[in-house]
């Protein structure tokens, strides 16, 4: 009888502390809980308690955890421009944690998730990617994700030298040269290993080059942007070079 008794004395015990509510009180407590959210995938309720946690316990040894946790979260969500910027804050914030490497990766990741497969599309988040894994490289030269990032920068190169390539050929046929000449000279100065005929290409950009050469004393064109500042001379010596490089 005493047993039984002790048994169900043990059992009111037990349920009363699963049931008590997480004391606001305590960063251990409301950290946990947030965690919890953030493991079972619940996770824009977990940004909304661990951004309360931050709040509340600003100088606890979990918030920093806390903070790669949100950016973890945002990415998860595939809200990549609020991960990237998360990720940015906390190696702005921690740049000696030993998570900086990660979160210097995953900010490139979050952009290298942003940009677009097409290559007729502007490869402006893939440049960002490449751009953040190369500080990445620069600043945790030993770290797992540094090798990582040295293994996706040559095909987000490719990736950015094909849509060059593919807009370049586009404003060829449409006979506007500016913007020809323009994407060929990128293609031939940073990717010139990517080009898929870099005869063919040279060649089409010095014919651009000249074009713009013919139309530089023509007061009604205003539309060459990119070589505003070439003379003709300098134009028709940039289709000489171009020419020279095609033999």
């Amino acid at each position: 009888m005493i047993s039984n008794i002790k048994i169900l004395f043990l059992t009111i015990i037990l349920v009363s502390c699963s049931e008590k509510s997480v004391d606001p009180n305590s960063a251990e407590s409301s950290f946990i809980a947030a965690k919890k959210l953030y493991d079972d995938d619940n996770d824009e309720k977990a940004i909304t308690m661990l951004e309360e946690f931050k709040a509340r316990f600003p100088y606890s040894k979990l918030a920093v955890e806390a903070e790669l946790l949100v950016a973890n979260a945002f990415f998860k969500l595939q809200k990549f421009e609020e991960a990237s910027y998360s990720y940015r804050q906390f190696v702005k914030m921690h740049p000696t944690n030993s998570m900086a490497p990660f979160a210097q990766f995953r900010i490139g990741e979050s952009y290298w998730r942003i940009s677009p497969e097409a290559i007729n599309r502007e490869q402006e988040y893939t440049q960002k990617a490449l751009d953040e894994w190369k500080i990445l490289i620069s600043n945790y030269p030993t770290s797992k994700e540094s090798q990582e990032a040295q293994t996706l920068i040559p095909k987000g190169e490719e990736k950015i030298a094909k849509s060059h390539e593919f807009i370049a050929n586009f404003y060829y046929k449409k006979e506007k040269w500016h913007a020809c000449a323009y994407r060929f000279h990128i293609l031939s100065e940073k990717y010139p290993e990517y080009i898929n005929s870099k005869k063919s290409s040279l060649l089409k950009a010095a014919f651009a080059f000249e074009q713009l050469a013919k139309e530089k004393n023509d007061k009604n064109n205003d539309e060459n942007l990119y070589f505003k500042n070439f003379s003709q001379k300098d134009l028709l010596e940039k289709a000489r070079e171009l020419r020279l490089k095609a033999e």
